[in-house]
């Protein structure tokens, strides 16, 4: 059965780190469900404690991409939550996290929403 070009792309940001030859949405795309897995896993700070910087940075680099600067910015203040260690703040971010990306589908509907306006930024599916 043919999958549709949605699922093409998703799974090749989640299962093939955006392929063999990614272009910038699905670096984009996949770097952002690198993080968005650990989060799901164990939340935002857990996420921003285990992943290496640049995995973080490349992250915010792809929420951005996608369109959720909103998410970006969340991702970077936790970074400096961390280092104050202002557990109420971790928490309220974590919450604002789940809000903002409360499933797996928001995601793929940024990735499908930014390939419609820059539809080069996505390899032929």
């Amino acid at each position: 059965m043919p999958c549709d070009a949605e699922t093409v792309i998703w799974n090749r940001a989640a299962m093939e780190n955006g392929g063999a030859n990614p272009r910038r949405g699905d670096v984009a795309l996949a770097s952002a469900l690198r993080l968005h897995g650990m989060v799901m896993n164990g939340g935002l700070d857990h996420a921003c404690e285990v992943l290496d910087p640049d995995t973080v940075a490349a992250a915010v680099s792809g929420f951005r991409y996608l369109g959720a600067d909103d998410v970006a910015e969340l991702v970077e203040s936790v970074e400096a939550l961390l280092a104050s260690e202002a557990d109420e703040e971790i928490e309220q971010a974590n919450r604002r996290y789940d809000e903002l990306i409360p499933t797996d589908s928001r995601l793929s509907d940024l990735a499908m929403s930014r390939m419609r306006e820059a539809p080069g930024g996505f390899p032929p599916v």
